[in-house]
């Protein structure tokens, strides 16, 4: 019997993106059923979306939209057609792992393929096939993700993967790389970092392995499941011909303008992440080294000044001693940090 892939998108307040992605998708991956959830938006995001919908029934197999507990008693996810769009509509928010990790509970039994997939990214051709293909043809691979450029300029790449590193960062290939792939005719390049902008997951790894942790409200949840992947020996690949463009932090960014708040989100959530991973001593050690290289990198690679360095890792210290979980109120209190 032939494989299923069903896409995930995640909605927060941003219903122009999603909209926009949404649309980009019902192109490109017609043999996939699309899942769009939004996570409670206190805006008028669930109404737009749903005449959006409306507008565009014709371009879809099916269009249905379910409140959260209706979706859960929904029996008739394994007749699907292809090419159809499930909207769900959640009570509160859940986060960007709770909000995957809800839809693929409730459809695991009808999926082989997982695609989760950033409301403010476009697909530009059928990504979900090309990426399926590979995991099919390749067992020892249980992850999958592609080349990601720029919303704009969409030549210039943005990320396709990366290493994770010792310290308990990571290293996107750059531009450089991707030359170097395509030179040598290299379309399946082998990482051990994938972004949860664009992540395709099998069925048979969340059912042994479990699904994204949910330790974090919001972000690094692509960081944890690569360490589990690395720890397991599942390896990731990602597929240079399938191609996305990417705007880039849109959900962080209707929350809190600030350029410094996402990265103080980013680095107290890698930290308390890790806490999970490490025994108490070695984190205090680790953590400390952690906030120095992280420091570097923000003064020299991105520019900061000191202090506004300073601000940034104090920030992250303060949140990150005090917490095992980055709940959404602690998440909220640091981008209020910022304003």
């Amino acid at each position: 019997m032939e494989s299923k892939d069903a896409i995930l998108v995640i909605n927060y307040k941003n219903f122009n993106d999603t909209i926009e992605c949404l649309s980009s998708l019902i192109d490109n991956c017609k043999t996939s059923t699309i899942f769009i959830l939004d996570n409670a938006s206190p805006n008028e995001s669930c109404e737009v979306i749903q005449n959006w919908l409306d507008k565009n029934k014709n371009r879809v197999s099916e269009q249905l939209t379910f409140k959260e507990q209706e979706f859960i008693e929904f029996s008739r996810i394994a007749s699907l057609p292809s090419n159809s769009i499930v909207f769900i509509k959640t009570n509160n928010n859940m986060g960007f792992a709770g909000g995957n990790n809800f839809i693929i509970k409730n459809i695991l039994n009808y999926y082989d393929y997982f695609l989760l997939f950033n409301n403010d990214a476009i697909c530009l051709n059928n990504i979900a096939v090309k990426m399926k293909s590979f995991l099919e043809e390749n067992k020892e691979y249980g992850m999958a993700t592609c080349r990601i450029n720029h919303y704009s300029p969409k030549e210039k790449l943005q990320q396709m993967g990366g290493e994770l590193l010792w310290y308990g960062h990571f290293k996107r290939y750059d531009e450089k790389f991707l030359a170097n792939c395509i030179n040598k005719g290299i379309n399946n390049v082998d990482v051990t970092f994938a972004s949860g902008c664009v992540m395709m997951l099998k069925k048979e790894n969340l059912i042994k392995h479990g699904l994204l942790s949910e330790t974090i409200f919001f972000g690094e949840e692509d960081v944890d499941l690569c360490l589990r992947y690395k720890k397991l020996g599942i390896k990731i690949v990602s597929v240079l011909d399938a191609v996305v463009l990417h705007k880039g932090g849109a959900a962080q960014q209707t929350v809190n303008e600030s350029k410094d708040a996402p990265y103080a989100t980013s680095i107290t959530a890698r930290a308390i992440m890790l806490k999970h991973r490490y025994n108490k001593v070695y984190w205090h050690f680790w953590f400390y080294f952690f906030t120095f290289m992280m420091s570097v990198n923000i003064m020299v690679r991105r520019g900061y000044g000191w202090k506004r360095t300073a601000k940034i890792m104090q920030v992250t210290k303060k949140y990150t001693k005090k917490n095992n979980h980055m709940t959404r109120d602690t998440y909220l209190s640091i981008m209020n940090e910022f304003k």
